[in-house]
């Protein structure tokens, strides 16, 4: 699910500030009330469909509700825009819980190998199908490890919140951040999903030092049944299992569409949006040994062929790399 830069780039930062001075004033109101094209990746109600809109009535293109389910047809649909034919990940924790023996040696050593393993595996190469005007998505992914964690918790419906944990990481010198666009800066808060938010997580974009950069959010998950793939078999924890099913959704849709302008459905559902929460199997396994559950991404071509599994829709196009 995406912030669009099409529209505008989130925020303008300048080198000695923070992200929140630096902001467009602008263009982050235009965020915070979630009418600059957001996405997110909607929970699912106990019967595991995806939950309605939220009660502002965002539309489809912004707010994916309608992920799962049928549109005027059934393929996503190139609009022009750029994809990422690769794309290297940092990760910036982001409250004091990141700093709890307990909790990091769940999620970090977790998170470190989804990444490591995500990587040419044939779950990510579910995405390669799709080209874009800047040339076809590829499956590389550089994992370039994690922050030190930011001592506060970021609110992800607070988008200066989000913008800054990012863009301040990107601009810190601590790793080297890429400056093509394939720089992807995921913040996962240790802040649980508010009874008032109704998504999981989703990808944006923003300018930082005037470079573009992917950003992603997240909740903590622990104990979120909405945001849970119901995972019985890979003995992860049910919060790491969340966190790497959302991340591997959050994943393919930013590598296939980053700007809200490449790879969508009539609908204005992405590759991940059309297959939430729809498992072909009860794990799927990576190049390093490791087991995740994780949902299905679309395929026009296995949609064209009949094959992958159906999605919410009963819409035969979702594959998993196992399929």
């Amino acid at each position: 699910m995406a912030l669009g830069v099409a529209s505008a780039m989130a925020a303008a930062l300048g080198a000695s500030a923070s992200a929140a001075e630096q902001a467009d004033p602008a263009a982050l109101a235009a965020d915070e009330d979630h009418s600059g094209a957001v996405h997110y990746h909607r929970p699912h109600d106990p019967a595991g469909r995806p939950m309605a809109p939220d009660s502002g009535g965002h539309s489809d293109l912004r707010g994916g509700a309608n992920a799962g389910k049928s549109s005027t047809s059934a393929a996503v649909v190139y609009g022009g825009g750029p994809i990422l034919a690769n794309i290297a990940v940092r990760v910036v924790p982001a409250g004091p819980n990141w700093s709890q023996p307990k909790f990091v040696a769940d999620k970090f050593t977790g998170l470190d190998a989804f990444f490591e393993g995500y990587a040419a595996s044939r779950y990510a190469a579910t995405a390669d199908e799709y080209t874009g005007s800047n040339g076809t998505v590829g499956s590389a992914l550089a994992y370039q490890g994690r922050a030190a964690p930011v001592a506060t918790s970021v609110d992800g419906r607070q988008m200066t919140q989000v913008l800054a944990a990012a863009c301040n990481e990107a601009a810190s010198g601590h790793f080297q951040m890429r400056t093509d666009g394939t720089q992807l800066v995921i913040v996962y808060s240790d802040m649980g999903r508010p009874a008032t938010s109704n998504f999981c997580g989703y990808h944006t974009a923003a300018s930082c030092l005037g470079q573009t950069v992917e950003i992603a959010f997240l909740w903590n998950l622990d104990g979120d049944g909405g945001c849970s793939p119901q995972d019985s078999s890979t003995g992860h924890s049910a919060g790491l299992a969340a966190l790497s099913n959302v991340t591997a959704h959050e994943l393919a849709e930013t590598r296939t569409d980053p700007e809200i302008n490449a790879w969508i459905d009539a609908a204005g559902n992405e590759i991940g949006d059309k297959c939430a929460w729809t498992f072909a199997h009860g794990s799927v396994p990576f190049k390093n040994g490791t087991k995740w559950k994780l949902q299905g991404e679309w395929s026009n071509e296995a949609a064209a062929a009949g094959t992958g599994h159906a999605n919410g829709s009963g819409q035969r196009g979702c594959i998993d790399g196992s399929n």
